[in-house]
């Protein structure tokens, strides 16, 4: 089955160099003196009072290069083409980082990890021998430290793309790939060059430590629509591509099946097993006449230590007859005792290594014991041995002794005997719990409690005693061997830039006639060099100065130049601008109150006044800027002119966005995706008919992360109309198909369920909680209490943390309490009868002065200032149920998705950002995360963070979204 996400890659070694001696010198063949290149690697530098060389290529060479850290220090330089041309700001000591050096064109880029550089560029570069952890001229030098993944690549990549891959694996066959070093061998005295280029170097003393970089995929955003133009063989699936991050290209195309299962994912998390002691520890399963008949089967993980004691694993009835058990002796034979007969022992058993699964088959004259799916041993006995016991793991039955020292998860029980092939076919795969013929199933994921779970519904749940919940092992998978998945072809969704060649490329709007009083532009921009004068746009060509213009200089200064037939003035944006990157650039003026504002990538950079006016727009152009020269080299995007002073919000919550083309206030809009298929018309989608003019500019795929509202269906026929069909939409790049399907959330029935995590959460004093609720409009009025999030079980009163609904006054409320306040903190925002029946998404933070917010869908809604003291007394957290003492109007009917916990206040912008995409669970700050994804009626509520807060369900249950 296609659709794993966000799985960590292996990278099991990084290459470490002595500081004394070690190196790697690989041969040149690389040959980048008349190509675009990037070099990039991660580095993991020790702290050291001398110089040390990460790589080298002609070391001081005038045609070449070196990666070098500054004597005494760890701050980084680069040493290009004969002299030092960068230093970084920053120290970097015991910590990777990644490092990229960037050729395009006549610039140079260097990028470690979050300082940039940019400079023009004019010379060659040799072909000398590259060198890891020294310099390339003599024995000096030395890196103290470590590196991994290093890629050396030719051609024309956006940094997007180039800071994209630093943190994939990239495959062997990737377009003009040069040598890839994985460092990865583990042993030996090569290092492997991956791309099949035969670039492989000589290692000289460096040896191998564990990686510890994470490669990771990355997410599209990908809804799944509702079926239109359904009759009885046909039917067309129906898409959206909501997102798409940094990818030029995406293959969108669907899945659909028979299976209602068939969307789930592959990975399935397996928290726990239970650990038997070996001193008193057991589960009891209460007999049941379904459960053990003539012919059964018993399986389990199971992991043994390996101690010189008797162990009875399971049993039956303990020894006599119409009983049996199985024990591992205390000379590690494996004996199996059926009645009153000890049937043959078999030598040498022994589990201790890892957790594998055994299997107990009896077909009503044979007994048959499988591990890890291979027969070990069979015993013939014709004796049924089946009384009404109790089946009891960890000890032996009759006389309470042979305890266990083991680890145990996966336990099923079948009323047939499974063929060998069967045991093979299910022992990595998490059951459903409706299998034919499974009685029994115990998934061992609870966590807490003295309760062992039966998932089949059967009711056969058995008693822990003393036995503990400990991390799980078995890596377990949903069977896709059951049913077939059909896919349609992929469709492919494009977005394009207008990219303009410097030389004589614009685009021609004309008069949008006179000056607004009040006004924005924004604009995506990408530019390929830094050269004098050039001008991005103007509102009046023919003006000169008389207008708005956008300009950059070789330095890297962009400004907004604003003036009048007078004069003019010049609000800087950067004079750090990096070319291969892309900025949003958006202005905002109020010429009545004789103010500009300026804003780069959403953040204010000036807040300037401004009195020189320009008199109209009646030149207007992109990609020139001055009567009849200034042109433009680079790309641009997303053009908007609008008729208002926009807020800070809105163009942070719209830089990213497509628009529909029907936002109020809009005078022009250039979406530059050339959906008109016309290569000489710039089309304004506004409505307004401001259709520019293109000469000479072209369009071109775009790498940049903006949000796709874009739909995508596909027809299939031949269908089976005796059958329902299931289906979702996915999407393709780079061979990776990713999705976000999400198809449960988490409902509370306003009785009596709810989920107890055994830790705290909010520890401290900045947190975001972010969630999506669903409140049932039933409740309202009533009086009660719907507690989303809650922190010691006495509520406000203790001096805890609740976030909660009351549904008599329609308030959401958001409490903080310190230690001795008779009062909490508290903000509360009045819920509409739009708030109920759909869900919404809420985010509650606190900052470090104590001031509390509510979001409602990214848009503030409610603050209040707090106090600033931490909560220390507090014990567990209640997600979605009672908070004050169980009392019984603390529950409300209402469901919960997408929950996240941070230990940061995250910004406005961050909170829309994350509002509706699904994380990878390792985002900086994260402490937990439940995305509510598993259609399992009971059991654990998963932190998918990492961080083990798993919660356990009481009552609350799963639904379809």
């Amino acid at each position: 089955m296609m659709g794993v996400i966000g799985m960590a890659l292996n990278n099991p070694y990084a290459l470490s160099f002595d500081g004394v001696d070690d190196y790697v010198q690989i041969s040149s063949n690389f040959n980048l003196n008349s190509d675009d290149f990037y070099i990039s690697f991660w580095a993991y530098l020790k702290n050291s009072s001398t110089y040390q060389t990460l790589i080298s290529l002609g070391y001081n060479s005038s045609e070449g290069f070196t990666i070098i850290t500054k004597s005494g220090t760890n701050n980084i330089r680069l040493f290009f083409n004969g002299a030092e041309r960068f230093v970084t700001a920053n120290e970097y000591i015991d910590t990777w980082l990644p490092i990229i050096l960037h050729r395009n064109g006549t610039t140079i880029n260097f990028i470690v990890a979050d300082e940039k550089f940019s400079m023009p560029y004019s010379g060659n570069i040799g072909n000398f021998d590259f060198i890891l952890g020294k310099s390339g001229i003599a024995s000096q030098f030395y890196l103290n430290g470590n590196l991994d993944e290093i890629i050396i690549r030719k051609g024309t990549y956006f940094l997007l793309e180039i800071q994209d891959n630093i943190n994939k694996y990239l495959s062997e066959d990737e377009e003009g790939l040069v040598a890839h070093y994985r460092c990865d061998e583990g042993s030996g005295n090569t290092l492997i060059d991956s791309s099949s280029n035969g670039n492989d170097g000589i290692i000289y003393g460096a040896t191998y430590v564990n990686g510890s970089v994470d490669f990771k995929t990355k997410f599209l955003d990908v809804a799944t629509l509702p079926p239109t133009d359904v009759t009885y063989d046909r039917m067309t699936l129906n898409g959206k591509l909501k997102e798409i991050i940094n990818y030029p290209t995406v293959d969108c195309k669907f899945q659909y099946s028979t299976n209602p299962e068939f969307s789930k994912l592959n990975n399935i998390n397996n928290p726990y097993a239970l650990s038997f002691d070996g001193v008193d520890d057991y589960v009891e399963i209460p007999y049941q006449s379904a459960l053990i008949q003539d012919s059964f089967t018993i399986e389990f993980f199971m992991q043994l230590t390996d101690k010189n004691q008797i162990q009875t694993f399971i049993d039956y009835g303990g020894y006599g007859s119409n009983r049996w058990m199985i024990k591992r002796m205390d000379d590690g034979m494996l004996r199996m005792i059926w009645g009153a007969d000890y049937l043959n022992n078999y030598p040498d058993f022994s589990l201790n290594s890892k957790q594998q699964m055994a299997s107990i088959v009896r077909d009503g004259i044979n007994v048959y014991f499988y591990v890890d799916g291979e027969l070990l041993h069979t015993w013939s006995h014709a004796n049924d041995a089946l009384g009404q016991y109790n089946l009891i793991l960890g000890k032996r039955s009759d006389n309470n002794t042979q305890f266990s020292e083991m680890g145990v998860d996966e336990i099923r029980i079948w009323n047939r005997s499974l063929s060998q092939q069967e045991i093979q076919n299910n022992m990595n795969i998490q059951l459903t719990g409706n299998e034919p013929g499974l009685v029994a199933y115990y998934r061992c994921d609870e966590g807490t409690g003295n309760t062992l779970i039966d998932a089949t519904g059967n009711g056969n749940d058995g008693t822990i005693y003393g036995a503990s919940y400990v991390p799980g092992e078995a890596e377990l998978e949903l069977s896709d061997n059951v049913y077939e998945i059909q896919e349609t072809e992929p469709q492919t969704i494009k977005d394009t830039v207008l990219s303009f060649d410097g030389v004589d490329d614009y685009v021609d709007i004309g008069n949008l006639g006179n000056q607004t009083t009040i006004g924005t532009i924004e604009f995506m921009m990408d530019s390929k060099a830094l050269e004098n004068y050039n001008n991005c746009f103007t509102t009046n060509f023919a003006g000169g100065d008389n207008a708005i213009r956008f300009e950059e200089n070789v330095n890297g200064r962009f400004v907004a130049c604003i003036g009048n037939s007078s004069s003019h003035l010049n609000h800087v944006y950067t004079n750090s601008l990096m070319v291969n990157t892309i900025y949003h650039v958006a202005l905002v003026w109020d010429f009545s109150s004789n103010n500009v504002k300026g804003y780069l990538d959403g953040e204010l950079v000036f807040d300037e006044s401004h009195s020189y006016i320009p008199s109209n727009m009646s030149d207007v152009q992109i990609g020139r800027g001055f009567n009849t020269d200034r042109y433009w080299y680079g790309n641009i995007n997303e053009f908007r002119i609008w008729n208002y002073d926009r807020t800070q919000s809105e163009i942070q919550y719209y830089m990213n966005k497509k628009l529909t083309g029907t936002e109020e206030g809009l005078i022009a809009y250039y979406n530059c995706d050339n959906s008109n298929n016309d290569e000489t018309t710039l089309v304004d989608l506004s409505g307004n008919g401001n259709d520019g003019i293109i000469n000479g500019a072209t369009y071109t795929e775009s790498p940049e992360n903006l949000v796709l509202p874009i739909t995508f269906s596909k027809t299939i026929t031949g269908l089976d109309n005796s059958k329902p069909y299931y289906y979702r939409a996915v999407a393709t790049t780079g061979g990776e198909v990713l999705d976000n399907y999400n198809p449960y959330s988490l409902s509370f029935d306003g009785i009596d369920d709810y989920v107890k995590v055994n830790s705290i959460l909010v520890k401290t004093l900045e947190f975001t909680v972010d969630l999506k609720v669903y409140l049932d409009s039933s409740e309202r009025g009533l009086n009660k209490r719907a507690y989303l999030i809650g922190q010691n079980n006495n509520g406000w009163q203790g001096y805890g943390l609740g976030i909660f609904v009351e549904f008599e006054t329609g308030r959401l409320r958001f409490e903080w309490a310190d230690n001795s306040s008779s009062d909490p903190g508290t903000v509360s925002y009045q819920l509409t009868t739009d708030d109920y029946d759909e869900f919404l998404n809420f985010v509650f933070s606190r900052d470090t002065s104590g001031v509390l917010y509510i979001y409602k869908e990214g848009q503030l809604v409610s603050s209040f200032q707090g106090n600033t003291i931490i909560n220390s007394t507090l014990d567990y957290t209640i997600v979605g149920g009672h908070f004050i003492n169980s009392v019984q109007n603390s529950y409300g009917k209402h469901m919960l998705d997408e929950v996240r916990i941070w230990n940061r206040t995250l910004s406005q912008q961050e909170i829309k950002n994350n509002m509706n995409r699904r994380l990878t669970g390792d985002e900086e700050g994260l402490v937990v995360y439940y995305r509510c994804d598993r259609q399992v009626n009971h059991g654990v509520l998963i932190d998918s963070s990492g961080n083990d807060n798993h919660g356990v369900i009481y009552g609350a249950t799963w639904v379809e979204n």
